[in-house]
C-alpha cells in the first residue's frame, strides 16, 4: 500500500519547489516537469501531484505543460515555512517535523525519468549510514547553532528532503547534495559556533 505521509511529503516538496522557482509570483509560469525533475519525481508521480495540487486551489494550469502557484497556495507554504510544527490545512506538521523519520513508500517508487533527470546513485550501506549519523548529530546540537527561525526552518526542510532520498529505492545524488549545500551554507552562518564547526568537519568527510 501506497505510505500517505510519504505521497504527503513529495505534494509538499512540489508546491514548495514551485513556489521557489517562481519567487512567490502568481503569474509566473513554470514547466511542470522541470519542477518534477528539480525534487527528483517521475512523470507519474507529477502528474498525480499535480492533479491533486490542482484540484486543492495550490496550483493552476496555464495551458499545456506550464502551471502557476496560486494566492492560495503561496499562503499555505508561508504558513508552512513559518510555523514547520504546525498543521497547515492541506499538510499535517509531520511533513516539517524535524525529527520525524519518513518511512520508504511501498509501492511508489522515484524512478529515473528520461533524459532531462537526474542520475540516481547506488548507495552502499557505509556511506547511507555516514549521511544518517550526520543528520542524527545534526539534530541533536541544533539547540547549539542558535538559528534565525527562518535558518532553522531551512535546515529542516532540507534535512527531510535527504531522509526521502535515503529512504527511496534510487537515491538522487543531486538532490542530496543540493540539500547538503544548503545545510553548509546555514552551517556557516550559524551563531552556534563550535557545534557548527564540529559539524562542518563530519560534512566534509561525507563521501557518497
Amino acid at each position: 500500500m501506497i505510505n500517505i505521509e510519504e505521497l504527503k511529503k513529495m505534494r509538499f516538496e512540489f508546491l514548495k519547489k514551485l513556489y521557489e522557482e517562481s519567487d512567490g509570483n502568481t503569474f509566473k509560469a513554470c514547466y511542470v516537469e522541470d519542477i518534477g525533475v528539480a525534487v527528483g519525481f517521475c512523470s507519474e508521480e507529477v502528474m498525480k501531484i499535480r492533479q491533486y495540487l490542482k484540484g486543492e486551489g495550490l496550483l493552476k494550469s496555464l495551458g499545456g505543460r506550464t502551471v502557476a502557484i496560486t494566492h492560495e497556495g503561496i499562503k499555505e507554504i508561508e504558513e508552512a515555512l513559518s510555523n514547520p510544527n504546525k498543521p497547515t490545512e492541506h499538510f499535517p506538521a509531520v511533513i516539517n517535523n524535524f525529527n520525524t523519520n519518513i518511512n520508504h513508500a511501498e509501492n511508489l517508487q522515484i524512478q529515473q525519468g528520461t533524459v532531462a533527470s537526474q542520475q540516481s546513485a547506488v548507495f552502499n550501506s557505509s556511506s547511507k549510514n555516514e549521511i544518517q549519523a550526520f543528520l542524527s548529530q545534526l539534530k541533536s546540537q541544533l539547540s547549539e547553532l542558535k538559528l534565525t527561525l527562518d535558518a532553522e526552518a531551512d535546515l529542516e526542510t532540507d534535512v527531510a528532503t535527504i531522509e526521502i532520498q535515503l529512504n527511496s529505492p534510487r537515491p538522487k545524488t543531486g538532490i542530496i547534495n543540493e540539500s547538503l549545500g544548503s545545510i553548509r551554507n546555514i552551517l556557516e552562518g550559524a551563531a552556534g559556533g563550535v557545534a557548527a564547526q564540529q559539524l562542518m568537519v563530519l560534512l566534509a568527510s561525507l563521501s557518497f
